[in-house]
């Protein structure tokens, strides 16, 4: 029911018999509206997602650790984009990196984040990248980024690190600062990867 605002999760063993009980908050999310979910290690904390709205939609954001994300694609079903941000990929298990490829050829939407962490982050799922990585090199404003995605231009116009990146055949760059690509989409299966 739309006005639940709590679920309660059993977990039951093969005897019928309740092993375990937990009751969370729950919001509901229309189907028109957007959810992200941040996969972060950062000890800063997660990117804010939400700040610029795709449309007239109410957009919601999720953090986890990624021992946090589903072996499952079909538990990622419900999520709109997945951000991948200073995040070892190489740490998941087998069964979540399966389930994370099959969500985004199904037609998820997969981020990542590059900079200083871009071989943590990447190191599972390289070959699924719209760029092949060679290393890091320093960027001296992330404003054509900020363009893109329609945040103020000011708080970017500061050095920074960027992956160094050679974007693959079939991909596009949607942003690039002095020959340097900073956002690249390439389709993998019936998904997308920035």
């Amino acid at each position: 029911q739309d006005y639940a605002g709590r679920v309660q999760v059993e977990i039951v063993d093969a005897a019928g018999d309740v092993v375990r009980r937990e009751s969370a908050p729950a919001r509901m999310v229309d189907p028109s509206d957007v959810l992200y979910a941040v996969l972060t290690e950062s000890p800063r904390g997660a990117l804010d997602m939400t700040a610029r709205p795709p449309g007239p939609s109410s957009v919601y954001q999720t953090q986890w650790l990624p021992d946090q994300l589903p072996p499952r694609a079909e538990a990622l079903a419900g999520l709109d984009v997945l951000l991948l941000y200073d995040a070892d990929t190489g740490a998941l298990s087998a069964e979540q990196v399966e389930a994370l490829r099959r969500w985004v050829q199904g037609g998820g939407h997969l981020i990542l984040a590059g900079g200083e962490a871009w071989q943590r982050t990447t190191s599972a799922i390289a070959d699924w990248l719209p760029v092949t990585l060679r290393g890091s090199v320093t960027v001296d404003t992330l404003e054509p980024l900020g363009e893109y995605v329609r945040a103020p231009g000011e708080t970017l116009a500061a050095a920074t690190t960027a992956a160094e990146s050679v974007p693959r055949a079939g991909s596009r760059v949607l942003a690039e600062t002095a020959g340097v690509p900073l956002l690249v989409r390439g389709a993998y299966g019936s998904g997308t990867v920035d």
